[in-house]
């Protein structure tokens, strides 16, 4: 997916590979290396360093019928060197819940991500799933239950069918604009 509208101050940001992160790590599915977290460079060289609100397509790619699609991302660079948002809803992270819980969303809709300080070149994007971080039992408020196959506290860590929950962004998805 490709974002096609970001405003005329924004920035078109470019990531160096899809993210796909899941609800669960399992490292014994040899077809499709699951991970909770993962990382890619900003491809984009900025104009100026300093703050940015990120913007990005859905990040839920199953649909409404599956819940807790949700994710954290933090910007890693020389200046804040953890990737921590400057605004935070769970910790010191901002979870961008689920878009299409149960409802659908227009194709090309964009969500708030985060706002944080960039480089104007050295950026490392880095998405995490929101359901480990409920699992420790923090931010139990961004969790729905409405749908249990999808539950961030499924017992079944090993059944895919159960558990199998991603969120995904993909390299040309993102709006950056100025936070000045």
């Amino acid at each position: 997916m490709t974002l096609t509208g970001c405003p005329a101050n924004g920035i078109r940001g470019e990531i160096d590979q899809e993210l796909r992160v899941y609800s669960y790590d399992d490292p014994t599915l040899e077809y499709r290396p699951m991970a909770t977290t993962r990382s890619a460079r900003l491809l984009t060289t900025l104009p100026a360093a300093g703050y940015y609100h990120v913007y990005t397509l859905n990040p839920a790619d199953s649909g409404g019928w599956q819940v807790n699609e949700s994710l954290a991302l933090r910007v890693r660079n020389t200046q804040n060197a953890l990737g921590n948002p400057i605004y935070t809803n769970c910790l010191n992270k901002w979870v961008l819940q689920d878009p299409d819980n149960g409802r659908p969303v227009a194709l090309g809709t964009q969500f708030y991500a985060g706002t944080f300080i960039f480089d104007t070149t050295d950026n490392i994007f880095q998405v995490s799933h929101y359901c480990p971080v409920y699992r420790t039992g923090e931010c139990q408020d961004l969790h729905t239950v409405r749908e249990p196959r999808a539950s961030c506290d499924s017992p079944y860590p090993g059944d895919h069918s159960v558990t199998d929950n991603s969120v995904e962004l993909y390299p040309q998805s993102f709006c950056l604009i100025p936070a000045n």
